[in-house]
């Protein structure tokens, strides 16, 4: 049975920011040929080295199968009642460390004030002031 190939590179890089907070970067490119859907396709791992019962190759085909579901192919566990093959790739890199400054913004300054007041029967003087401040760029953490 001939079938038509589909490769997916799926690259997954984690990253550390600030040793506190873990975000991921996804990169997927793929190519192929006659890829029209309804189709059945059957998601194999492209590396010898990883087996169709690898804890992270089962994670990984799962969300591309959820991406090809949701854009009317048919995902398939047996290779026989496959149109077409998707080859799975991906990589995990080591952590990477970045540490970058927070701006911080707020009043740098006073740009105007208005100052009201009246006084009372009793000769008794209340003011109250308003000051308009100018808000910009005050440092970083």
């Amino acid at each position: 049975m001939n079938k038509n190939i589909i490769f997916y590179f799926l690259i997954i890089i984690t990253s550390n920011l600030m040793g506190c907070s873990t975000y991921f970067v996804v990169d997927i490119s793929s190519y192929g040929t006659n890829v029209t859907s309804p189709t059945k396709v059957f998601i194999a791992p492209g590396d010898q080295k990883v087996t169709i019962n690898d804890v992270a190759f089962i994670e990984y085909a799962g969300y591309v199968a959820k991406a090809l579901s949701k854009n009317g192919f048919i995902v398939v566990n047996n290779l026989d009642d496959a149109d077409q093959v998707v080859l799975l790739w991906y990589a995990i890199s080591d952590p990477k460390s970045q540490t970058i400054n927070i701006p911080i913004y707020g009043p740098t300054g006073i740009s105007s004030s208005s100052t009201f007041g009246y006084m009372n029967s009793s000769g008794n003087f209340f003011a109250n002031t308003n000051y308009d401040y100018q808000y910009g760029l005050k440092g970083f953490v």
